[in-house]
């Protein structure tokens, strides 16, 4: 990025709290102490939000699908009622067997439904678990293969 008043590049951070010429990272690496790659610790950093990103769109897709899941059921639902409250008023009333078997049915798809839905929420929260522990394993292995080569 260059300054529109001069050719002069600018970080990404200039203009933060109204400074013009405010750069963190500068500021950082002026009084880090002395070995401190600060540039490696932002790269963590970064690496540590995307990951955290990755984890809250798998987090969101499971919410989605469970959305959509909850709308089928709901739509299931509402016709098996209707279509059972149609042959109650079609004039040949279904016998009390028949209503049993209905509802047991109806039971049943719920159950299954439930057990479906359940399901998806845990796949969704094992797949962001599993990104984050990924990444969280990348930045210890990284840490300590840093110390062990000083």
């Amino acid at each position: 990025m260059t300054d529109a008043n001069s050719d002069k590049p600018t970080s990404p951070q200039a203009g933060m709290f109204g400074l013009p010429d405010f750069d963190l990272k500068a500021i950082f690496e002026r009084f880090a102490p002395p070995g401190f790659d600060f540039s490696r610790l932002l790269e963590q950093e970064r690496l540590n939000l995307e990951a955290l990103g990755a984890a809250q769109r798998a987090m969101l897709e499971g919410w989605d699908a469970l959305a959509e899941q909850q709308g089928r059921a709901f739509r299931e639902s509402l016709e098996a009622w209707q279509q059972a409250t149609e042959r109650q008023f079609s004039g040949s009333p279904a016998s009390a067997e028949q209503q049993f078997e209905q509802a047991r049915k109806g039971f049943e798809q719920t159950m299954a439904n439930l057990q479906e839905m359940a399901e998806g929420v845990a796949r969704s929260q094992q797949d962001a678990i599993e990104i984050l522990r990924k990444r969280t394993e990348e930045s210890i292995r990284s840490f300590f293969g840093e110390q062990s080569s000083k």
